[in-house]
């Protein structure tokens, strides 16, 4: 095969992917890719100190304290009060719990005779009449002593 068959093989390897057999076969006797090899790595090396470079920035004055509020702030958010997380499935529930109760009091609902009610009404009239409601007066309490004390004992089960 030619090199330029392994051209893309060669330059991911550079960067650091492992190398495929038939690169490391051909590697061995092709100086001229060896040399590109080296040549790539250089490339890669270069790269990687130019972002290291780059990444070596200071951040501007003040950034690291916004951050550090915005996360104060974005933590108190979370702690207090009801969020969305919290919220939504407790409304829902309630949602749900609500038609259920809806729903039962329609299923057992027994829509009632007016007539019905009123011989009802009638007949607790009736004997709420006839009944004699005896009234206790102070004369009738002369003699009794108020009770200071109540003892509860415990006693044996009778067996049956």
């Amino acid at each position: 095969m030619t090199c330029e068959h392994y051209e893309s093989s060669l330059r991911r390897h550079a960067f650091g992917d492992p190398a495929p057999p038939e690169l490391e076969a051909h590697l061995m006797g092709c100086a001229a890719c060896r040399g590109a090899l080296a040549a790539e790595r250089e490339l890669a090396c270069r790269v990687d100190a130019a972002l290291e470079e780059s990444l070596r920035v200071e951040p501007a004055t003040g950034c690291l304290d916004r951050v550090r509020q915005a996360l104060a702030e974005d933590r108190a958010a979370r702690r207090g009060g009801w969020g969305p997380t919290v919220r939504v499935p407790l409304l829902a529930l309630v949602a749900g719990i609500v038609l259920l109760m809806v729903s039962l009091a329609l299923l057992f609902h027994r829509p009632s005779d007016r007539r019905e009610q009123e011989v009802q009404a009638e007949a607790i009239t009736r004997s709420a009449d006839r009944m004699e409601i005896p009234v206790i007066t102070e004369a009738d309490l002369e003699g009794f002593e108020p009770v200071r004390e109540v003892r509860i004992t415990r006693t044996k089960e009778v067996k049956r």
